[in-house]
């Protein structure tokens, strides 16, 4: 306020100081201190620069008392909101905790639908938090080990350490994930860890309600998709099964051919050991149809009973897919069919 008044001073006084005096010495040779126009001139200065500089002050004031009214509106705004995300964080938790969202009780914990009440929690619970902090190691032996707690309570700390938000979820006979690095953050988040009223559910009802709903649909599109996956593996898993047998039965096919063609073994294939005997009766009657001779060259040495459509590929021991051939025709058309 003091440069404010001396940089008015400069501007509007000294001019008039000077001028005044310039005038007073050219019409009498002096200057008349006590009555001269000199001092008429700067006292009305002077009483126009302090108008002048109290309707800056009060302008100041009013300036500084509304940026502080802004900056304390803004506050209250940003507490306001901050408070509403607390709530908000709280009423997910509780929809998400309080609730089993599956029937199963394994597929229950599978999908952390655990019904975990935090307010309720274990004595221990906060010595467990922070010794899975310090070992950078969510399992539930070293609980046991460490604390010496049998396993059923070492398990239900460990649920309520992933409802807390400080572990992950289990992840088969690995430790679990830990959140946090260093007890200082720890300490921040089990002093927000929420603790509900009496009547919590009552007056948050709707918005619960809403929550675990969406839990709800989450929780089943997951086992859906669990499932799902599990239905593709099984399938995959059989269809490997499916192909290394049939690479397994058309290798034998090979084999085979090449001792069948070499004259090492006779015309049966281990698909012949593998299937039913034609019946009698079938046999019957196509001898009869063929008139008991090879089809293709006539020839009555070393009949065999042939697949039109062969075993390995579908055929059956039908009256209509079965022929009579002699075995050097029986052997050709195996070459021909590869």
């Amino acid at each position: 306020m003091k440069a404010l008044l001396f940089s008015l001073y400069k501007k509007l006084v000294e001019p008039l100081i000077s001028d005044s005096q310039s005038e007073a010495v050219k019409e009498e040779g002096i200057v008349n201190t006590t009555n001269s126009p000199i001092k008429n001139t700067v006292s009305d200065k002077l009483n126009t620069t302090q108008v002048v500089s109290d309707s800056y002050l009060q302008e100041a004031n009013s300036m500084e008392l509304a940026e502080r009214k802004r900056l304390e509106e803004f506050e209250a705004a940003r507490k306001i909101e901050e408070a509403n995300e607390k709530h908000t964080e709280k009423i997910d938790i509780y929809a998400r905790t309080k609730f089993e969202y599956v029937d199963n009780q394994e597929d229950n914990e599978y999908f952390g639908g655990k019904n975990i009440d935090l307010t309720n929690r274990d004595n221990l619970f906060d010595d467990c938090a922070r010794l899975v902090v310090q070992m950078q190691s969510g399992s539930t032996s070293n609980l046991q080990r460490r604390l010496n707690l049998g396993y059923n309570r070492a398990g239900r700390i460990m649920d309520q350490l992933e409802a807390a938000g400080i572990v992950g979820p289990a992840n088969g006979a690995a430790a679990r994930s830990v959140y946090f690095r260093s007890e200082e953050e720890l300490l921040s988040h089990l002093l927000e860890l929420p603790i509900f009223p009496s009547d919590f559910y009552e007056k948050n009802k709707e918005r619960i309600e809403e929550r675990r709903d969406y839990y709800t649909q989450y929780y089943r599109a997951l086992k859906k998709n669990k499932e799902q996956r599990e239905k593709d593996a099984e399938k995959e898993k059989i269809r490997k099964e499916l192909l290394a047998k049939e690479k397994k039965k058309q290798l034998y096919n090979d084999v085979y051919n090449e001792l069948k063609k070499e004259g090492k073994i006779s015309g049966t294939t281990i698909d012949d050991e593998r299937r039913e005997s034609i019946p009698q009766d079938i046999m019957d009657k196509v001898w009869n149809r063929d008139g008991g001779k090879c089809v293709q060259c006539g020839s009555q040495k070393s009949l065999e009973f042939d697949h039109i459509i062969p075993f390995s590929k579908g055929g059956a021991n039908t009256y209509r897919n079965l022929q009579i051939l002699c075995k050097q025709c029986n052997i050709q058309k195996s070459d021909k069919i590869g």
